[in-house]
C-alpha cells in the first residue's frame, strides 16, 4: 500500500500533474467524476485486471507446468502494462509516453494482488491512490 501512495509523487515528478482521460476529448467534467474515479474505476479496473488477467493467466500458466514465481512475474508485467494502457490518452508516441507514469501504480497494484491474493484489497488501494490524486489536485482543473 505504501508503494501505491508513494507512486503519486513519483508520477507527478515524472510527468507533472496526471489527468484522468475518460474519453477521447479528455477529462469528463461532471459532478459524477469523483464517484467514477473513486468507486467505479477502481472496482472495474481491478476486477478486470486482477480477477481476470492476473488470476486467469496464472491459472493458465500453472496448467502448462510453469512455476508459480515465474507465472506471477509474467502476469504482473501483463497487468501492469494493461493498467498503463487503460490510462492511454491517445494512440500516439506522446500518448504512450503520457501513460508511462501509470506503470508505477499498476506495478504496485499487481504486487498487492500477488501478496494479498484478494481483489478487494486492490480495489481499496486503487481507490486510495485515486483519492490521493484528487487531494493533490491532479484529477480536477
Amino acid at each position: 500500500m505504501a508503494a501505491v501512495l508513494l507512486s503519486l509523487p513519483v508520477a507527478l515528478l515524472a510527468a507533472g500533474p496526471l489527468r484522468l482521460p475518460m474519453h477521447p476529448c479528455g477529462i469528463i467534467h461532471t459532478p459524477w467524476a469523483p464517484l467514477l474515479s473513486l468507486v467505479v474505476a477502481p472496482f472495474v479496473e481491478e476486477v478486470v485486471l486482477r480477477s481476470g488477467v492476473q488470476r486467469g493467466v496464472v491459472a493458465l500458466l500453472l496448467r502448462h507446468d510453469w512455476q508459480l514465481p515465474r507465472a506471477h512475474v509474467v502476469t504482473a508485467l501483463l497487468s501492469t502494462c494493461a493498467f498503463a494502457l487503460i490510462h492511454l490518452p491517445e494512440w500516439s508516441s506522446e500518448g504512450v509516453l503520457a501513460c508511462v507514469p501509470w506503470l508505477v501504480p499498476g506495478a504496485a497494484l499487481a504486487v498487492t494482488w500477488i501478496w494479498r491474493c484478494r481483489t478487494r484489497d486492490c480495489i481499496v488501494v486503487h481507490a486510495l491512490f485515486n483519492a490521493s490524486l484528487w487531494l493533490a489536485g491532479a484529477l480536477h482543473p
